[in-house]
């Protein structure tokens, strides 16, 4: 959407809002008299305009049902104006069932659109409503006049500060120059407490150069006492012996001892103790086993075959005995009659005979199977105790081979203990010499200290021979490095106070004074000091006519600066006396008591355009 640079209200359309329950429309001119009794709806009007183009009223109220006629839930404006160009345009803005709605020209628009066209609501409502800017932004009316003040040009600034200072700053960015300050505020600071650093490093330096050539002295001296008492201790400790004789007899113990583990006995086998381990487990095997008989199930059937035979007999005996004439039958139970029982005792005779002769045969079948028992468990015997001396004849010969071995073996590592003793018994004679334990240890102790003070005293002196640092010159060049930051920094200072100086020129109105910021000279920063005046008079202290004067200015201010002409509401115009002639379209409320609201237009002249501020 394009900037509307001015406009020129030339009607509104209203209904549902405030007090205008009943559509109304107004009819506006480059001046317009707004008249009525209180409460007629001269604000209405103002609200109803400002609402139109921001959604929110002429003080930046958002509470929408303030807005709201009491008797009707929806909102209608029609707002008609004629822009710089002399084009007309209508902007229309309804509430219906609390959805919002904006058209331009009849096209539906966001309200970031009207922003666009109309500036942000503060810039919007600054210039439409004099009393906005002080009484509604207060404070946060600073941001909005920073953010529209003109850009300074960067060579302008330059100019006004001397060759010195234009020298310095020929090549530094200052897009920012409150963030360079700060820099230059934190260089220095780091510059300062490293040179505070460097005069500790220099007084430590020299107490430490005097402590290392003590030390040094210390340790030389350490190493003469040291080596005083090991020339006394190896003085003793040679004297008394005869170390050519003692050496030479460690020599023919050593090649007595090498040559006994040349002849070293041979170590037993893995072969002989696998055949020992075979010959243990055959032993074992053997003391457990035990005969096991081959006919022991045949026996035992046979044997209950002949008892069972025998029973039948007996059985059969019995029932042959009392086969008789009368007798009962067994199988029919009835008494038998004489022609049977002839022809019963013969069946019961033929049945023992089988019985008998079946008997017979398991009695010779069973001797027989005794018998072959009785060979079989003799063999087994015979057996086994050839096998048991057989191992026992090996065991024994394996045992025996491995105890001679073992014995070799004991012999062979006693012959190299016994050398191994008498080689440390010469080694000692050589070692200690005529010093005993005490005097031997105390010998090892002073060796070991010896060494490590032959260490420290090397440490010491190469310490002491490092090249020392030339403190005294890094001072300077630091206190140079401050000096340039400092000069560097104060034209950036400077700088900063001639570009705020031609910034804040644009500020300037008949009466009314608006201080942004104060400069501190000291730091270059920029502290916030926002205040008003008008006549030299803080805004509070005001009457209400003087406080619509201060506004009008702020008004034309805000012009300037953002560039817009834009209609200007004055509320209780009967308080201003002698109302200074504005350039743009202007809209005076009055009141006239026991009056409806009416408004008269005067002239016809179209506002011409404005330029931003620059």
């Amino acid at each position: 959407m394009e900037k509307i640079s001015g406009f020129q209200i030339t009607s509104l359309t209203v209904s549902g809002f405030k007090c205008f329950r009943e559509e109304q429309s107004f009819d506006f001119g480059p001046v317009s008299f707004i008249t009525g009794a209180n409460h007629a709806g001269k604000t209405s009007v103002a609200d109803a305009i400002a609402f139109a183009i921001t959604g929110q009223d002429r003080y930046g109220g958002a509470h929408i049902d303030k807005l709201y006629c009491e008797t009707l839930p929806d909102i209608e404006i029609h707002l008609r104006i004629k822009d710089e160009k002399g084009a007309s345009h209508e902007l229309v803005r309804t509430r219906k069932r609390d959805k919002m709605q904006v058209t331009w020209d009849g096209y539906s628009i966001r309200q970031a659109d009207l922003s666009q066209m109309f500036g942000e609501k503060d810039e919007f409502l600054s210039i439409f409503n004099p009393l906005y800017f002080i009484e509604t932004l207060g404070n946060d009316g600073q941001a909005l006049l920073q953010k529209n003040l003109p850009l300074i040009d960067h060579k302008a600034v330059l100019e006004r500060l001397t060759q010195p200072e234009q020298a310095l700053l020929e090549n530094v960015s200052l897009l920012s120059p409150e963030t360079f300050l700060k820099t230059m505020r934190e260089e220095i600071r780091d510059l300062e407490e490293g040179k505070l650093v460097l005069e500790g490093q220099k007084v430590q330096l020299i107490q430490q150069q005097r402590e290392n050539k003590e030390a040094v002295a210390q340790g030389k001296e350490r190493m003469a006492q040291i080596k005083t008492q090991i020339d006394a201790l190896e003085q003793k400790r040679e004297s008394g012996i005869d170390r050519p004789a003692l050496e030479k007899q460690l020599e023919g113990l050593h090649l007595r001892y090498e040559e006994l583990l040349r002849d070293k006995p041979e170590e037993i086998s893995p072969e002989l103790l696998e055949q020992l381990r075979q010959a243990e487990l055959a032993q074992e095997r053997l003391r457990m086993k035990r005969y096991e008989g081959k006919f022991t199930t045949t026996l035992t059937e046979t044997q209950a075959a002949l008892q069972a035979a025998a029973a039948e007999h007996k059985q059969i005996t019995t029932m042959l005995c009392r086969t008789q004439p009368g007798a009962v039958c067994p199988t029919c139970k009835q008494a038998l009659p004489v022609d049977a029982v002839a022809q019963a005792q013969e069946n019961l005779r033929q049945k023992l005979g089988e019985v008998t002769s079946r008997g017979q045969g398991l009695r010779s079948q069973l001797n027989d199977l005794a018998a072959l028992e009785k060979q079989a468990q003799e063999t087994f015997e015979q057996f086994y105790k050839t096998d048991v001396e057989k191992n026992a004849i090996l065991l024994a010969r394996l045992q025996g081979q491995r105890e001679k071995m073992e014995q070799e073996l004991r012999e062979h590592n006693e012959a190299l203990s016994a050398l191994d003793g008498q080689i440390q018994a010469v080694n000692a004679s050589l070692t200690y010499g005529s010093l005993d334990g005490g005097e031997l240890q105390r010998l090892s102790e002073l060796h070991a200290r010896k060494q490590e003070a032959k260490e420290e005293l090397a440490a010491l002196e190469k310490v002491s021979a490092r090249p020392a640092p030339d403190l005294d010159t890094r001072a300077k060049e630091v206190d140079e490095l401050i000096r340039q930051k400092k000069l560097l920094m104060n034209a950036a200072i400077n700088y900063l106070a001639v570009r705020n100086e031609l910034s804040f020129a644009s500020l300037s109105m008949p009466k009314v004074k608006i201080s942004l910021y104060d400069l501190v000279k000291t730091t270059g920063e920029l502290k916030s000091a926002f205040r008003f005046q008008y006549n030299g008079r803080d805004y509070r202290r005001l009457s209400h006519s003087e406080k619509l004067r201060a506004g009008l200015e702020v008004s034309q201010l805000m012009k300037r600066l953002t560039g817009r002409r834009y209609p200007v509401f004055i509320d209780d115009v009967e308080s201003i006396t002698g109302l200074p002639k504005l350039p743009d379209q202007i809209l005076l409320a009055r009141v006239v008591p026991n009056a409806p609201l009416s408004i008269v237009t005067l002239g016809q002249a179209a506002p011409e355009p404005l330029k931003k501020a620059s």
